[in-house]
C-alpha cells in the first residue's frame, strides 16, 4: 500500500540505517520496525529499581560492547 506519513526524525533516521545495512528499501524498514513493535512481550522496561532496566527474552543476544563501537565507527564513516 502507498501512503504519506509524517514521522519523527529519529525514527527516519533509524529506518534509513536498518534500510542501507540490510539492503532493503526504507518502505520495507518501516514495515519492520512496525511489526517488530507490534509483537508482545519482546522487551520490557522494568521500572521498579532505582533506573529502568530492559527486560528482554531468554536467549536473546548480548550486544558487546566491542561491536556497539564498531557500530558507530560504521555508521559515521557513512554519514
Amino acid at each position: 500500500m502507498r501512503t504519506t506519513v509524517t514521522i519523527a526524525d529519529g525514527v527516519y533516521k533509524m529506518a534509513k540505517e536498518i534500510s542501507h545495512f540490510s539492503k532493503i528499501s526504507l518502505g520495507e524498514a518501516l514495515s519492520y520496525m512496525a511489526r517488530q513493535g507490534m509483537q508482545p512481550g519482546r522487551v520490557t522496561i522494568d521500572d521498579s529499581g532505582p533506573f529502568p532496566v530492559f527486560r528482554v527474552p531468554p536467549g536473546t543476544k548480548t550486544i558487546t560492547l566491542e561491536e556497539t563501537l564498531a557500530l558507530k565507527d560504521a555508521l559515521e564513516a557513512e554519514f
